[in-house]
Protein backbone atom coordinates (compact mmCIF):
# COMPACT_ATOMS: atom_id res chain seq x y z
CA UNK A 1 0.00 0.00 0.00
CA UNK A 2 0.89 3.12 -1.09
CA UNK A 3 0.70 6.80 0.01
CA UNK A 4 1.54 9.10 -3.14
CA UNK A 5 4.45 7.81 -3.70
CA UNK A 6 5.63 6.32 -0.81
CA UNK A 7 5.62 3.02 0.54
CA UNK A 8 3.62 2.13 3.37
CA UNK A 9 3.20 -1.62 3.63
CA UNK A 10 3.00 -4.44 1.69
CA UNK A 11 2.36 -8.55 2.13
CA UNK A 12 4.16 -11.57 0.17
CA UNK A 13 1.99 -14.18 -0.45
CA UNK A 14 1.73 -17.22 -2.37
CA UNK A 15 0.07 -16.99 -6.16
CA UNK A 16 -2.72 -19.02 -4.97
CA UNK A 17 -3.96 -16.80 -2.47
CA UNK A 18 -6.72 -14.68 -2.90
CA UNK A 19 -4.41 -10.96 -3.45
CA UNK A 20 -7.42 -9.43 -0.99
CA UNK A 21 -6.97 -11.79 2.16
CA UNK A 22 -4.93 -9.68 4.18
CA UNK A 23 -5.60 -6.16 2.82
CA UNK A 24 -9.38 -5.78 5.18
CA UNK A 25 -6.91 -6.23 8.44
CA UNK A 26 -3.30 -3.88 7.01
CA UNK A 27 -6.55 -1.60 5.69
CA UNK A 28 -7.26 -1.28 9.31
CA UNK A 29 -4.24 -1.04 10.71
CA UNK A 30 -2.79 1.66 8.33
CA UNK A 31 -6.17 3.59 8.89
CA UNK A 32 -6.26 3.87 12.58
CA UNK A 33 -2.30 4.44 12.45
CA UNK A 34 -3.07 7.75 10.09
CA UNK A 35 -6.33 8.76 12.49
CA UNK A 36 -3.57 8.49 15.37
CA UNK A 37 -0.91 11.20 13.80
CA UNK A 38 -3.71 13.34 11.47
CA UNK A 39 -7.50 12.84 13.48
CA UNK A 40 -9.45 15.11 10.75
CA UNK A 41 -7.54 13.81 7.43
CA UNK A 42 -9.47 12.37 4.44
CA UNK A 43 -8.42 8.94 4.03
CA UNK A 44 -9.07 7.07 0.19
CA UNK A 45 -8.43 3.68 -0.48
CA UNK A 46 -7.86 3.16 -3.85
CA UNK A 47 -7.47 -0.32 -5.53
CA UNK A 48 -8.07 -2.30 -8.54
CA UNK A 49 -10.75 -5.05 -9.16
CA UNK A 50 -8.88 -7.69 -7.31
CA UNK A 51 -9.37 -5.88 -4.09
CA UNK A 52 -13.19 -5.06 -4.41
CA UNK A 53 -14.67 -7.36 -2.10
CA UNK A 54 -18.35 -6.94 -0.08
CA UNK A 55 -16.33 -7.07 3.24
CA UNK A 56 -13.66 -4.18 2.51
CA UNK A 57 -16.27 -1.85 1.11
CA UNK A 58 -18.37 -2.16 4.23
CA UNK A 59 -15.44 -1.89 6.43
CA UNK A 60 -14.68 1.49 5.37
CA UNK A 61 -18.57 2.77 4.84
CA UNK A 62 -18.60 2.00 8.48
CA UNK A 63 -15.35 3.44 9.29
CA UNK A 64 -15.68 6.74 6.70
CA UNK A 65 -12.96 6.08 4.37
CA UNK A 66 -14.01 6.76 0.96
CA UNK A 67 -13.31 4.05 -1.61
CA UNK A 68 -12.37 4.24 -5.78
CA UNK A 69 -12.00 0.60 -6.44
CA UNK A 70 -12.08 -1.05 -9.78
CA UNK A 71 -14.86 -3.83 -10.93
CA UNK A 72 -14.08 -6.93 -13.23
CA UNK A 73 -16.48 -6.70 -16.54
CA UNK A 74 -19.70 -8.59 -16.15
CA UNK A 75 -22.88 -8.44 -18.44
CA UNK A 76 -25.13 -6.32 -15.68
CA UNK A 77 -22.05 -3.70 -16.38
CA UNK A 78 -22.02 -3.51 -19.66
CA UNK A 79 -25.65 -3.14 -20.48
CA UNK A 80 -26.15 -0.70 -17.69
CA UNK A 81 -23.35 1.08 -19.85
CA UNK A 82 -24.82 -0.02 -23.38
CA UNK A 83 -26.01 3.31 -24.08
CA UNK A 84 -22.93 5.24 -22.92
CA UNK A 85 -20.52 2.83 -25.13
CA UNK A 86 -22.97 3.01 -28.39
CA UNK A 87 -22.81 6.95 -28.25
CA UNK A 88 -18.93 6.63 -27.91
CA UNK A 89 -18.78 4.28 -30.78
CA UNK A 90 -21.24 6.67 -32.49
CA UNK A 91 -19.11 9.80 -32.56
CA UNK A 92 -15.95 7.81 -33.03
CA UNK A 93 -17.11 6.33 -36.33
CA UNK A 94 -18.24 10.35 -37.14
CA UNK A 95 -15.16 12.19 -36.34
CA UNK A 96 -12.73 9.40 -36.31
CA UNK A 97 -11.11 10.26 -32.46
CA UNK A 98 -10.73 8.51 -29.59
CA UNK A 99 -13.72 9.09 -27.68
CA UNK A 100 -14.43 9.34 -23.90
CA UNK A 101 -18.06 9.23 -21.98
CA UNK A 102 -18.76 8.85 -18.56
CA UNK A 103 -21.78 7.81 -17.07
CA UNK A 104 -22.93 6.56 -13.32
CA UNK A 105 -25.69 4.88 -11.78
CA UNK A 106 -26.63 2.31 -8.81
CA UNK A 107 -25.35 -1.03 -8.30
CA UNK A 108 -25.54 -4.05 -6.16
CA UNK A 109 -23.76 -7.35 -6.48
CA UNK A 110 -26.10 -10.42 -5.54
CA UNK A 111 -23.72 -11.07 -2.33
CA UNK A 112 -23.29 -7.58 -1.20
CA UNK A 113 -26.05 -6.11 1.14
CA UNK A 114 -26.12 -2.48 -0.55
CA UNK A 115 -26.13 -0.87 -3.61
CA UNK A 116 -23.27 1.35 -4.52
CA UNK A 117 -22.20 4.31 -6.80
CA UNK A 118 -20.71 2.86 -10.11
CA UNK A 119 -18.76 5.05 -12.76
CA UNK A 120 -18.78 3.96 -15.97
CA UNK A 121 -15.99 5.25 -18.57
CA UNK A 122 -17.22 4.47 -22.25
CA UNK A 123 -14.13 4.89 -24.64
CA UNK A 124 -13.92 4.24 -28.48
CA UNK A 125 -10.67 4.47 -30.27
CA UNK A 126 -9.29 2.86 -33.40
CA UNK A 127 -8.76 -0.18 -31.52
CA UNK A 128 -12.64 -0.67 -30.70
CA UNK A 129 -14.37 -0.53 -27.17
CA UNK A 130 -12.71 0.07 -24.26
CA UNK A 131 -14.93 0.00 -20.60
CA UNK A 132 -14.04 0.49 -17.65
CA UNK A 133 -16.15 0.58 -14.13
CA UNK A 134 -15.17 1.96 -10.60
CA UNK A 135 -17.14 1.89 -7.30
CA UNK A 136 -16.58 4.92 -5.22
CA UNK A 137 -18.11 7.07 -2.13
CA UNK A 138 -16.62 9.81 -3.38
CA UNK A 139 -19.05 12.78 -4.69
CA UNK A 140 -17.28 14.32 -7.64
CA UNK A 141 -18.41 14.03 -10.77
CA UNK A 142 -17.72 10.95 -13.15
CA UNK A 143 -14.98 11.83 -14.97
CA UNK A 144 -12.95 13.62 -12.32
CA UNK A 145 -13.37 10.22 -9.99
CA UNK A 146 -11.91 8.04 -12.89
CA UNK A 147 -9.46 10.62 -14.34
CA UNK A 148 -8.20 12.11 -11.13
CA UNK A 149 -8.51 9.42 -8.38
CA UNK A 150 -8.29 6.26 -10.16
Amino acid sequence: MFFEEQLLTCCLRPSNQDAAKHSGAVLRLLVRRIRQEWPGVQVVFRADSGFCRDWTLSWCELNEVDYVVGMARNQVLNQRAKAAQERARRLHSETGEKQRLFDEFRYGAKKWKRERRVIAKAEHTHLGPNRQYVLTTLKEEPQQVSDGWY
